[in-house]
């Protein structure tokens, strides 16, 4: 104990500075370790969306572009141009095979209709039809102008877009008119 009287701490003074020194080491243990992992995991997130800000950079002159095609009307014109619009009554059991075929002229390559018996009532007009088509983004568009110009077609129900290994597949209902 001399060496502590020389230089002029009481036994007091050693547990306050104990105390303090037990404090500061918990401070720094509870709050600032703590906070720094928390900084360094915000920087990491900072990173993140900065990457993702310049690919977002770099994808935007073409979506503009990809804007532009869309409004662009001409293509809607010209797609319909040349189709008939003759109304012929329609028989249940020819609706699956001409949407096949409308498939087929398209460029599909699997496809199956069906009529839902649910939508058949004594009195209906109208004949709901589910599908599955498997093909690529431009012939299912051909397929859809097709049906769009088709005037026994009423309206599209239900459209499902899935990518798959062999290709694109949609899921469709179709209301068309039967009459």
């Amino acid at each position: 104990m001399g060496g502590l009287d020389q230089a002029g701490l009481s036994r007091r003074s050693m547990g306050l500075l104990f105390i303090g020194v037990v404090a500061l080491a918990l401070i720094v243990l509870f709050f600032i370790l703590p906070l720094r992992s928390n900084v360094i995991s915000l920087q990491s997130e900072v990173d993140e969306l900065r990457a993702r800000i310049q690919e977002q950079q770099i994808l935007q002159p073409i979506y503009v572009d990809l804007l532009a095609r869309l409004d662009d009307s001409t293509g809607k014109q010209f797609a319909l141009e040349g189709l008939d619009r003759d109304f012929l009554p329609l028989e249940i059991m020819d609706a699956p095979e001409k949407l096949e075929a409308m498939a087929e002229n398209a460029g599909l390559r699997r496809y199956t209709f069906y009529p839902v018996p649910e939508s058949l009532t004594d009195n209906s007009q109208v004949l709901l039809l589910e599908g599955g088509l498997i093909g690529a983004y431009p012939d299912f568009r051909s397929f859809l102008l097709e049906l769009l110009a088709w005037d026994n077609f009423n309206r599209l129900e239900l459209l499902e877009v899935r990518g798959r290994k062999e290709g694109t597949e949609f899921e469709i209902l179709i209301w068309l008119n039967i009459g």
